[in-house]
C-alpha cells in the first residue's frame, strides 16, 4: 500500500487502540491537534462517556472489538500508523490478550501499515525465570508476534504508572493513622511514570519514525525506594505515608485475582534486571513531571483521597 493510501486530506491516519483508556487517552490528547496527522480513536464502547467526549472534541471515533479480527482490519483500513495497547487486567486471561494482540498485528500487516507502536513489556519468565506474570509475559508473546511479521514497530515499555496509587495500589490506612505503601520492593527503587503524560512520547515516536522504528524503549520518569515515595508524599501532602512491610511471597498469597502476576512482577522490578531509560523518557517529553512535581498537581485530589 502506498503513503498516499495511508493518508486522510494529506494527514497521515494514526489509529490509537484503548483510546478512552489511561494510555490511548493520552495519546489521542497528544495528537488530536497536529495536523500532520488523522487521529482515528478505536475503543470498544463508542457509547461510553469518555467517547462522545472524544467526538465533542471532533475527534473520528470508532468501534472496535479487538476479539474480532474482521472488526480490526476494518479498523486499521487506510491507516499510516496505530498505537497498540491491550489490558491484561480487564481479561485476566494472557492467551486471549496475546490474540487480541495478534488480530491488530494481522490487521496492521494486511492493511500495510507502515509504523506500529505496540505498548509491551519484558518477560519474566525469560529474564528471571519465573512463571506467573501474565501481564508481562503475556505482551512480549505480542512484541514476538508482532516481529515475526515483519512490521516496522517502536515497542515502549512503560513503568509502574504514579496513577497507581490513586487506583488499585492505593495506600491503606492503619491504626496509627498512616498511609501504608503495600509494593513489596523492599530496599529495591522502584521506576515509575507518569501515564497521563506518555502522549507526547508516542507522538514525537510518530514524528520521527526513521529515529525509533525496531527500537525497545523502557521508560520512566522518577527512580526511588517505596520509602523514598512515601517520604514525598508525607513532605507534599501532609499526610503521613510508609512504606510495607508487605513481602512478595505474602502478596501472592492474599487470593485475590491477579496477586500471583503482581507478586512476580514486583520480584521481577527488585530484581535489578528491569532497567527504564530516564533521560530518553525526558528527551521524549521535557514536560514530563517527576514523581513530586506530580504529588505537588494533585495535592487537592490526595488531600480528599487521604484525609
Amino acid at each position: 500500500m502506498s503513503d498516499v493510501d495511508n493518508t486522510m486530506e494529506g494527514r497521515k491516519v494514526i489509529v490509537v487502540m484503548g483510546a478512552t483508556g489511561a494510555q490511548g487517552g493520552s495519546v489521542v490528547r497528544a495528537m488530536k491537534d497536529d495536523h500532520r496527522f488523522h487521529v482515528r480513536a478505536a475503543t470498544r464502547n463508542p457509547n461510553s462517556d469518555k467517547a462522545k467526549e472524544l467526538v465533542k472534541q471532533g475527534i473520528d471515533v470508532i468501534k472496535v472489538d479487538m476479539d474480532d479480527a474482521t472488526s480490526c482490519k476494518q479498523a486499521l483500513k487506510g491507516a499510516h500508523g496505530v498505537f497498540l495497547v491491550t489490558n491484561y487486567w480487564e481479561l485476566h486471561d494472557e492467551n486471549r490478550e496475546v490474540q487480541q494482540g495478534k488480530n491488530v498485528a494481522d490487521a496492521a500487516k494486511e492493511n500495510g501499515v507502515k509504523h506500529m507502536v505496540f505498548s509491551g513489556l519484558k518477560s519474566a519468565k525469560e529474564h528471571i525465570g519465573r512463571d506467573g506474570c501474565e501481564h508481562f509475559d503475556g505482551k512480549k508473546r505480542i512484541h514476538d508476534c508482532i516481529v515475526k511479521l515483519g512490521i516496522p514497530c517502536t515497542t515502549v515499555d512503560l513503568a509502574f504508572y504514579y496513577e497507581n496509587l490513586l487506583g488499585f495500589m492505593k495506600p491503606r490506612k492503619n491504626d496509627k493513622n498512616e498511609y501504608v505503601m503495600d509494593l513489596p520492593m523492599g530496599r529495591a527503587p522502584l521506576d515509575m511514570i507518569c501515564v497521563s503524560e506518555c502522549g507526547e512520547i508516542i507522538h514525537q515516536i510518530f514524528q520521527r519514525p526513521d529515529e525509533f522504528r525496531g527500537k525497545w524503549l523502557a521508560l520512566a520518569s522518577s527512580r526511588m525506594t517505596i520509602e523514598e515515595y512515601a517520604t514525598t508524599l508525607t513532605k507534599v501532602t501532609g499526610r503521613k505515608f510508609v512504606a510495607g512491610t508487605i513481602t512478595t511471597d505474602e502478596l501472592a498469597k492474599l487470593g485475590f485475582q491477579g496477586a500471583v502476576p503482581l507478586a512476580v512482577m514486583y520480584d521481577f522490578f527488585a530484581s535489578g534486571k528491569y532497567d527504564h531509560d530516564i533521560a530518553t523518557t525526558r528527551s521524549l517529553n521535557p514536560a514530563i513531571p517527576t514523581f513530586e512535581q506530580w504529588v505537588a498537581k494533585h495535592r487537592a485530589i490526595f488531600e480528599a483521597e487521604f484525609p
